[in-house]
């Protein structure tokens, strides 16, 4: 058997470090099925993500094996943020991430994303916006942040897709930009290779930092309190108070 370091611990998951170097991710059946699924779509759409080694079931919960990703995290080195070529390869990830796309009548029908977009709305008590149903739906990583990309000096590699889902594309597009405006990866208005609606743009960076704020206010520790400080910034340059 091989040794392991308890290295992680996520929404459903734990990470451990093998003593051979690989990775072993312990989670939820369902969700070991979710994340291999969008992990390996992600690999057909061109994003480069870790190579899945094994898969299986021990304990009553499921385990996925991965390689460890190449490189640098940027997390641990925030200054490549701003490198051009950093900045490059993460709009391109998220265009080719965006590229798979259906509309109201494909993966969701139109009461289906009417749903979606209301229950998360209705988290925050407030109304939606109707302008948002007129949308692609998009395969989105959703947490697209310097701790789940390495750059090895030509390519970024993305990790953990435990929040992947199919959503409306300002909806994604918007998690992002909250990002890459704190990060400095670069002007979405250039980078990004698909239309864009300015207003649902705002909406959707709005309701993302409301989401965040309102879960930062649940907890204590540093990395809620710079939460709460930076989306509370946030949602003031965007004209909430």
């Amino acid at each position: 058997m091989v040794e392991e370091t308890h290295v992680n611990e996520g929404f459903n998951s734990q990470t451990y470090l093998l003593l051979d170097g690989r990775f072993k991710q312990v989670l939820p059946y369902e969700a070991a099925l979710s994340r291999i699924f969008f992990m390996r779509l992600a690999s057909l759409l061109g994003v480069i993500t870790p190579q899945i080694l094994e898969f299986g079931v021990e304990g009553g919960q499921a385990y996925i094996i991965s390689e460890a990703a190449a490189g640098e995290k940027l997390s641990d080195n925030i200054n490549l943020c701003a490198n051009n070529r950093v900045q490059q390869s993460y709009w391109t990830t998220l265009n080719q991430l965006h590229s798979f796309k259906t509309t109201r009548a494909g993966l969701r029908l139109e009461k289906e994303l009417g749903d979606y977009v209301r229950e998360r709305f209705a988290s925050l008590g407030e109304e939606y916006p109707r302008e948002l149903l007129d949308d692609d739906i998009v395969f989105a990583h959703r947490d697209l942040n310097p701790s789940n990309l390495f750059w090895d000096g030509n390519k970024l590699i993305v990790i953990d897709f435990g929040y992947a889902q199919f959503v409306p594309r300002h909806y994604d597009l918007a998690i992002h930009v909250n990002f890459a405006e704190r990060y400095i990866f670069g002007d979405y208005r250039t980078a990004y290779a698909h239309a864009i609606s300015e207003s649902k743009l705002r909406i959707w960076r709005r309701f993302d930092a409301k989401k965040k704020i309102n879960w930062a206010r649940k907890g204590s520790d540093k990395l809620s309190h710079t939460i709460l400080t930076q989306n509370t910034a946030l949602l003031k340059s965007l004209g909430d108070t």
